[in-house]
């Protein structure tokens, strides 16, 4: 039986802007010659994601 998980609007709001941040990097990933544009932010960009994907997984793992 699989458990009912109930997320607060602040993890609901980190994944969906988890998910819209990485659809626009995959899609200007694939636009540009990354050998013409170097992204030195992209480190910057996939912490915040992650950070993001761990606070949902911390406030799921407190849920069960």
């Amino acid at each position: 039986m699989a458990t009912q998980i109930s997320l607060s609007d602040e993890s609901d709001f980190k994944l969906i802007r988890a998910r819209e941040v990485t659809s626009s990097l995959c899609k200007h990933i694939q636009s540009y010659n990354l050998e013409h544009e170097p992204m030195p932010w992209l480190g910057e960009v996939l912490s915040y994601v992650s950070e993001d994907i761990a606070c949902v997984v911390e406030e799921i793992g407190n849920q069960r």
